[in-house]
Formats: C-alpha cells, structure tokens, sequence
C-alpha cells in the first residue's frame, strides 16, 4: 500500500472528518521530505529506542520537535500509518502511539489527532490511545489562530469556522474519552471537566451564558474558530475574511475583516487598509475589527467564536498578578501566572459589546505551612518590618543583567538576618519604571554592597531574585514575625476589588527560596450586563 494513501483506509474519515477533508498530512507540506525519506526499518527502530530515552515530559514544545518528532519523520515513521513497514504489530502500534503523543506535546494537534487513530483502530482495546486521542481533539478545539500565515511553505490546520464544525469535534473527543473510560481509563480532572461542560452541553440559551460557563471553567479557548473565512460574520448573508493581528510594542490585539481574502496581513497592520476592509462602527472603538484598537489593552486575548448561526469577538482583558503557582527549584522560584481574567466583553459585530462578563473573586490558602502566620498573612495584616535608611534614595544602583536596565532607582537601604541564621546582610530596595513598548514597573528588594552602591551577586541574590515580580504585578519587601525573617510578595497597586493584599510568604534557607504561605484567588464569573 503506497505511503500516501488515504487514511480512510483506517476508517479516519469516520472518526476524524476536518471541515475542508483536507488531507492528512498536518504541518507538513504532503510533498515533504519527510514523506518521502528513505525509509529502513532497523533505522526507524533504532532511532525510536534513541528519541524515548531522550525524551522528557518536562520539555518545550520546540524541543520535542528537535529531539522526537523530527527524527522520527526523518526515518520514515509516516510509513506505518499505512502499512506494517516490516516490523511487528507490537512495535508497530506502540511506535505510533508514542509519536502521536509527542505531536500532541509538540502542538500538532491535528497530525495527533490522525496519527492516535490509526493506533485506535490497530489496537480498539489500548485504553491509553483512546485518552490521548481525546485530548488531541481537545487541544484542537483549542486552536483559534485566525492570522495571515505568511510562510509559504507551512500548512495551515483544516479550518474550523462555524458552530457545527465545532459541536463535531466537540462529539469526537467526547467519543474518545468515553472509549478511554469504557475500558477502565481512570477519570482524571481533565477529562471529568470536558465530558461536565462542552459544546454540546454547555447553556445554549444565549451567548453570555454561554461564555460564563466556560469562563468559570478556564477553557474559554476551546470556543475560538480557527481559519479566516469566509464567514457570515454581521448575520446579513455578505461574506468576510477575518485577520488577527498584533500592533505596536505594547502588543495589542486586533482583528481586521476584509470582504475579500487576502494575500499578506501581517502584524502592525492598522492603518494600511484598502478599500474592501470592512469598518464595523461601533466595533472600531472597541476591540479593533475593522481596523482599530482603541480600547483593547497590551496583553488582552482577542478573538472570534461561533455561537449557534452568529458571530461574536470575546476580548479577554487579563490580569497576570491575580493567580500564581510556585515550585521550588534550586535556588529559583519562579512564578507560573494562571492569567486570570479580569473581564470579558462579548462582542456583536456591527452591534458593538453586547455584555461584560466580571468575577468575583475569593482568596484562599494555596500552602499554610505556618497556621498562625498564614491566617494573619490571609486577612491582610500588616507585618512588621527592619528599619529602613533612606539617606541612599533617589540614587542609581546597578542591578545584573537580569534587569530590564542597567540603573535602578534605590528607594531604601536596611540590614536584616534574612537567612535567621545570626549572619545579618546588607539589602537595598529598588523602584524601576520603564516607558519602553507596554510600559513595566518593578520594586523589589536585592543583596547590596553597600560600599560600592551595587547590587551584590552571588546565591543569595540569585534567591531573591527568583521571587518573580512581574511588569506592575506589586513588590516584595523583608518582613519579621515571632522573632523571623521572610519575605512578602503582594499585589502592590494593582490589587483588584476582592483580592488578599498578599500573593506569598516565603523563607530564604541556605540561599533557597522555600513558600510558606501562598494566596490563590478564586474567580467565579458571572454577567454584569447585556
């Protein structure tokens, strides 16, 4: 059977169906190399055995692709999705099953998605297959990228423009999981929640019901179209192209809808639009359809679902400071933001903003490893803190290069025990504002050198430094309690209505950062008007 042939040969057609029954050759180009390398069966063996020793479920998705699914399809692996290759059924089946995983963390969750269902339909009892085809198709529905592809020699996903194309895929992961549970999978969290709430049974009564259920899950990107068009988008029956764009060094998102397609809309795009863009007023004072911006924050998520037979934009306005998660490595603790979202406009083109979807938000302890100080540090006392000299600021101090610049503002100097093992340390405060794209603001607290007026490197240092202080998220500052030092890190000005003063409490031990009280906000949405 020759490499390309369909995969109907596998039924694929029947379980995977993309709207345009494009062919399944994904990312890849079907006159690839890839598809025509050579292919030996000892080399695709022997470099399977090589790539699943390498491989770490801790790696990006780049580096998947250099280390795992780039030297598979560069042995010929493509060749057993239609024909054994020369090798047995086992390995046959468990070689897929390994490569559509690793197109899954790589992102591709469309060459996924084909790959898993030749696994399933080879071996219907390999529960494992069945899960990771179903969260292929999860992470699909995920994919909403309505941007001008300008690389001629990559291939866009199938398009998946209206609510149909959507309550299908939505059916397909559905029926994925529950082959998983059927045949004894365990219910993990993950696909407990989509089989709770998904396309087909989410509230369909209206469109903001609709996208507070998925707000209140954190899955509102399942509900994104992916492709350009053409789509109906104002309900008059007119067709329209619909680009997404980025503008300027503040990064701020827009989408431009043209009545015809086009050949080249790349990012920072405003202004240069022809005479077949579309302006939808009020929409060109919102959320930039049409071709404006005003209105839409840097760092916003904007784009287009498909609720029943019409169109709407969702512009996601995030706040990065309200939710953290903090895992201890060494002497770095960084600070992974969940981007909570501060509100969601749901947009009716040509119409404008049709409701704001809020949340209320409800703090609660994430870690307590001290109880007495964790519940104060919950309710927002204020700690006692070392004295602090101020004769220093207003002065520059050079920080590393870790800095977004070489001079930042001393605010204060103090001298506290910061490791409470009776080797007290010099420590300096800084303030650094920078106007450069989005604008950023950091305050924070570093080791000094106090003789040189610099910031002291070394463990310690590299310590406080990985207690994460994002662009205008708040500060850190040293802190005492019972006799103990530890470090605060808050929300600063950018504290929302609702939220604890505090992010996290944290000790410095043998020049580690360790958390011992952490905050994490609970948002509960619901729809401020229509």
């Amino acid at each position: 059977m020759s490499r390309l042939v369909a995969l109907a040969a596998f039924g694929i057609t029947l379980l995977f169906a993309s709207p345009s029954g494009a062919a399944p050759c994904g990312n890849l180009p079907c006159n690839s190399p890839f598809f025509h390398a050579p292919y030996n069966s000892a080399k695709l063996l022997q470099t399977y055995k090589r790539v699943r020793a390498a491989y770490s479920p801790t790696e990006e998705s780049w580096e998947v692709m250099e280390k795992v699914t780039g030297p598979l399809e560069g042995a010929g692996v493509q060749v057993l999705l239609t024909e054994d290759g020369g090798i047995t059924p086992a390995q046959r089946i468990e070689i897929l099953n390994d490569y559509g995983f690793w197109l899954y963390k790589q992102g591709r969750a469309f060459d996924a998605a084909a790959v898993l269902q030749v696994v399933v339909q080879l071996a219907p009892q390999r529960a494992v297959a069945w899960l990771n085809l179903g969260d292929a198709f999860v992470l699909e529905l995920g994919k909403h990228d309505g941007a001008f592809n300008p690389n001629p020699n990559e291939i866009k996903l199938p398009p998946r423009l209206t609510w149909s194309d959507g309550q299908a895929l939505t059916h397909q992961a559905i029926d994925a999981y529950r082959h998983y549970l059927a045949l004894g999978g365990v219910p993990n969290e993950h696909v407990q929640d989509f089989l709770a709430l998904n396309q087909r049974n989410a509230p369909q009564g209206n469109v903001c019901a609709f996208v507070t259920a998925y707000a209140n899950a954190g899955r509102l990107d399942e509900l994104g179209i992916s492709g350009n068009g053409p789509i109906n988008l104002t309900g008059d029956g007119r067709p329209y192209y619909v680009y997404s764009i980025i503008n300027g060094t503040a990064d701020v998102p827009g989408l431009l809808a043209f009545t015809t397609r086009q050949k080249d809309v790349e990012d920072d795009y405003i202004g240069q639009e022809g005479a077949n863009t579309e302006i939808f007023s009020p929409l060109d004072a919102i959320d930039g359809i049409g071709g404006a911006t005003q209105g839409t924050n840097p760092g916003d998520d904007l784009f287009l679902i498909a609720f029943k037979t019409r169109y709407y934009a969702l512009d996601l306005n995030y706040s990065t400071a309200n939710n953290a998660v903090y895992t201890a490595q060494g002497n770095i603790l960084p600070t992974v933001s969940k981007k909570a979202i501060a509100a969601i406009m749901v947009v009716k083109p040509g119409q404008g903003i049709i409701c704001t979807v809020t949340p209320t938000i409800s703090p609660s302890l994430a870690k307590n490893l001290n109880v007495a100080l964790c519940d104060q540090f919950l309710k927002g006392h204020p700690f006692d803190q070392p004295a602090q000299n101020t004769s220093l600021g207003g002065e520059n101090i050079t920080l590393g290069p870790r800095g977004l610049g070489a001079d930042y503002d001393l605010t204060s100097t103090t001298r506290a025990d910061i490791e409470n093992n009776g080797h007290p340390v010099d420590l300096a405060y800084y303030d650094f504002e920078s106007g450069a794209g989005a604008g950023c603001g950091q305050k924070g607290v570093v080791p000094f050198d106090a003789v040189a007026r610099v910031e002291k490197a070394g463990p310690l240092d590299d310590a406080l430094r990985g207690i994460r202080i994002d662009c205008d998220s708040g500060r850190d500052y040293v802190i005492t309690w019972r006799g103990k030092t530890y470090i605060e890190l808050d929300h600063g000005p950018n504290r929302k209505p609702g939220e604890a003063r505090g992010v996290g409490i944290y000790k410095i031990k043998d020049d580690r950062v360790y958390p011992v009280c952490l905050i994490d906000n609970k948002f509960t949405y619901s729809i401020k008007h229509n």
